[in-house]
């Protein structure tokens, strides 16, 4: 770890996707890879070691809720196993009582 002021910017670009950051959370593979995930009121971010990427939204089974929050809606977020797929995924809810987001 190495100190740094609070206002510096992380990696080789800026993150200008987001305007205002309505969570985070560090998300790590099963080999050991840490993705720092980041969110704003519509789209989500992971940082890959050397730049931000920014998430596409792809609807499940047909039914279509992108993200829509304002910035007083925060993220929640949580890391689970996926069997299946030997992997670990992220698991995401913002403004919705019915709605998850999972990225993989």
């Amino acid at each position: 770890m190495e100190p740094r002021p609070m206002l510096t910017q992380y990696g080789a670009n800026p993150n200008s996707m987001l305007t205002t950051v309505t969570g985070g959370k560090e998300i790590t593979d099963v080999a050991g890879t840490r993705y720092p995930l980041i969110s704003g009121t519509t789209r989500l971010a992971y940082h890959t070691g050397t730049q931000w990427s920014v998430l596409s939204y792809v609807s499940a089974f047909g039914i279509s809720a992108p993200p829509a929050a304002t910035v007083t809606d925060y993220w929640d977020m949580t890391q689970v196993y996926l069997p299946d797929a030997d992997q670990n995924i992220a698991v995401m809810a913002n403004a919705s009582y019915q709605t998850l987001y999972a990225w993989k």
